[in-house]
């Protein structure tokens, strides 16, 4: 985990080919766990399914 200063904070998975960086992220006032550009690589942080998402995206 980096918790760079002036930066998101980000979890770095270490994959076989490369590594997945899950960046915890504010935007208009809520929480989102995001992995790349755009609302399709990112799920709110509260939802019920944000930890299987990841995964289904770190295993894919």
């Amino acid at each position: 985990m980096e918790l760079p200063l002036k930066k998101d904070p980000r979890l770095a998975v270490m994959l076989p080919v490369e590594t997945l960086r899950v960046y915890a992220m504010l935007f208009s006032g809520q929480w989102f766990f995001s992995w790349g550009r755009g609302h399709m690589q990112r799920i709110d942080a509260l939802a019920d399914n944000a930890a299987q998402k990841i995964y289904e995206v770190a295993t894919r």
